[in-house]
């Protein structure tokens, strides 16, 4: 399907809005095949599938992550089909986009971490709680703030600590990364104080060797990489992000809290971060940081979260 792309880029949201009516028809054919009654859509196609729903006359839900999505396909979603359903993730989130959808039922979705994940990797008990191996883990892009990451690896303070780049670089930021990053990743990696690993095809193997995850990015959702580390054992160590503040308060349920430190953002929050890589062990151990993470992301909880909004907004309709 195509995508919308923000207000800046009017070649890519014309090109967006010409197929929109062939790629609805498409969905309503697929949905009548299918005996479908409710169209749910995962952002950012929300006018696309609005279409679908208009075309069909079936019940529509839309599940709003974050507040990056581009904002005008929200309010073009609501001109041309109204929801039966909002899910959204974070508090911002639903205080940005709800003005639109104050007449329309309106459900938090819980963090879930993906079952594909949780069935394939189980946290190595055999290693220690304490930090010794941390990484970075993305799609390299400049809101990622790798240059903040790079900045950890070359502080003072965490000179014997192994850090990790994971990820890759998509072909759109290849520039950026070549002109602001590479030389520096090249002089880190020379010192020994960085390792490079390729994630294009899946990071879930090297997340499983971290003792620690940094989180850097400017903005994020519930970080899905977040809850991956946690379902490994990993401590999270984050700059101030709500969609990881949400992460800290499920794990408060089972008293895992403390799995979670975050990081206050200002001039000196480089060294904060140093700080936290040497503060003393957590009483947690990885097994029970795990444990908690697996608990309370666990997929059959979101699912009869989802289900049984879904079924309210199918009786209100």
């Amino acid at each position: 399907m195509h995508r919308p792309r923000s207000l800046a880029h009017i070649g890519g949201n014309a090109k967006y809005l010409l197929h929109v009516r062939r790629q609805a028809e498409a969905i309503c054919n697929l949905a009548n095949r299918l005996g479908c009654e409710f169209l749910l859509s995962h952002g950012p196609h929300f006018p696309t599938a609005a279409a679908a729903a208009r075309q069909s006359k079936l019940r529509f839900a839309v599940m709003i992550h974050s507040g990056v999505a581009p904002s005008w396909t929200a309010k073009m979603l609501r001109l041309v089909q109204r929801p039966d359903v909002v899910f959204w993730e974070l508090p911002s989130t639903r205080e940005r986009y709800m003005p639109l959808f104050s007449d329309v039922l309106s459900t938090q979705i819980p963090a879930v971490l993906d079952a594909q994940f949780a069935d394939s990797n189980t946290c190595p008990s055999a290693r220690s709680s304490s930090l010794k191996r941390v990484g970075l883990v993305a799609a390299f892009s400049p809101r990622k703030r790798i240059d903040k990451f790079l900045a950890l690896a070359e502080h003072p303070l965490t000179r014997d600590i192994e850090f990790h780049l994971i990820g890759f670089v998509a072909r759109e930021f290849a520039d950026w990364w070549e002109n602001d990053m590479a030389t520096r990743v090249s002089r880190l990696r020379r010192t020994g104080r960085l390792k490079i690993a390729d994630g294009t095809h899946g990071v879930s193997a090297e997340v499983g060797l971290l003792d620690g995850l940094i989180i850097t990015s400017d903005d994020e959702g519930v970080p899905n990489v977040a809850m991956e580390a946690l379902a490994v054992g990993a401590r999270v160590i984050s700059l101030e992000l709500e969609g990881v503040d949400i992460l800290r308060q499920q794990l408060a349920s089972q008293n895992a809290e403390l799995a979670i430190t975050i990081v206050p953002r200002g001039p000196d929050e480089i060294t904060k971060l140093a700080e936290c890589l040497n503060q003393p062990v957590l009483e947690l151990t990885r097994e029970e940081i795990a444990a908690a993470a697996r608990f309370v992301t666990r997929a059959d909880y979101g699912a009869q979260v989802i289900a049984a909004a879904l079924r309210r907004g199918m009786s209100n309709a």
